[in-house]
């Protein structure tokens, strides 16, 4: 007796992209364990050899229960994803573009322009395909890609560049008022703690700080010479900030006894320009620039000058610590997971020619 078919997943493509999509189809399955199929063109798993290549296309084409086409610079000139798209349109198959690898949204052409997608840029972005895939399919998968992002950084850095290529670092601290709310040896857990994740090596700078290098990431000790109530500076390169919202609670639950009530808890950080971006000085400039609807005040928190969504920020032209830097320092619950919306606040900005 013949086994019923999987459910079929078309992931259309370049093949000059096989390798990118193929970790995604990999990174899939294995964490699905096999319950439905990925279609991928350029894949030897899909299509073996000696079999009629585009019999087998049609075939998966009419057997699909979803198509994702993947709109990069390679496939934005091959016809075969206009064809297998079209085809799969046609049959009234739900297809969904996801613009990467340095392609958004707006570039696509007709008739793709017509159709629902997203770009691939966050931790949300790729767990939108594994969504999408539940609700076609009536699945219910729980979050399949933040040990994706860790383990591909270097892919996942590619679709990052048109978001944070004029960022220069992100900053952020650790502070507390209370000695006994952190663990004698914080520094050692924190070096364990990330050497077990990623890797990590440690020294002093010239001053005598202590600092971890792991993954990206720039851990200082200040405790060890600076004043005042952080103790831990963290420098993070921007095409990791994924990485590291993923996994800051636990950061500060291996260094601290007690930080406060998770949900009552926020922490500052700074995003820092590169050269290339300019800032206005002064507030009334900014304010007026931009749409009370989107940006909000808060007359409970008036040191902070404008909010978005759940993110609350100041921005200023310069920072006599960093060279007078332009930045953007922002104010979000320590417990969030992702910088989506201070990335999408950053974009904001620059549609409104704010920076």
């Amino acid at each position: 007796m013949n086994k019923p078919a999987k459910a079929n997943i078309f992931f259309s493509h370049s093949s000059r992209d096989s390798e990118f999509v193929g970790k995604i189809r990999s990174h899939i399955i294995r964490k699905t364990g096999g319950a439905f199929d990925i279609f991928q063109s350029s894949d030897g798993s899909s299509i073996r050899l000696g079999t009629n290549w585009l019999k087998k296309i049609e075939d998966a084409l009419e057997s699909c229960t979803i198509m994702f086409v993947f709109i990069t610079k390679n496939s934005m000139s091959s016809p075969w994803i206009y064809f297998e798209s079209g085809h799969a349109y046609s049959r009234k198959i739900q297809v969904i573009p996801i613009a990467c690898m340095g392609c958004t949204m707006e570039d696509l052409r007709p008739p793709l322009t017509f159709l629902q997608g997203f770009n691939l840029n966050t931790i949300e972005s790729f767990e939108n395909i594994m969504a999408e895939i539940n609700k076609s399919l009536d699945l219910h998968f729980q979050s399949t890609f933040n040990d994706f992002l860790i383990d591909d950084s270097a892919i996942y850095a590619q679709n990052k560049e048109n978001d944070l290529g004029f960022i220069d670092t992100f900053t952020t601290e650790l502070y507390t008022k209370d000695p006994q709310s952190i663990h004698e040896d914080y520094w050692d857990r924190l070096y364990k703690y990330l050497n077990d994740k990623w890797g990590a090596s440690r020294n002093e700078d010239n001053v005598g700080n202590n600092r971890i290098f792991s993954k990206g990431c720039k851990f200082t000790d200040h405790r060890t010479n600076v004043q005042g109530d952080s103790f831990i500076r963290i420098e993070i390169d921007p095409y990791i900030i994924d990485n590291f919202f993923a996994v800051q609670s636990e950061i500060i639950d291996t260094v601290c006894i007690k930080y406060g009530e998770p949900r009552k808890t926020y922490i500052w950080a700074s995003a820092y320009f590169d050269d290339s971006i300019n800032v206005p000085s002064d507030v009334h400039y900014i304010s007026g620039r931009l749409p009370e609807d989107i940006f909000t005040k808060d007359s409970n928190r008036p040191h902070i000058n404008f909010w978005y969504k759940n993110i609350g920020f100041n921005i200023s032209a310069n920072d006599g610590f960093r060279q007078k830097k332009a930045h953007f320092n922002f104010l979000a619950k320590y417990c969030d997971t992702s910088p989506f919306p201070v990335r999408e606040a950053i974009r904001e900005l620059r549609k409104y020619k704010i920076i």
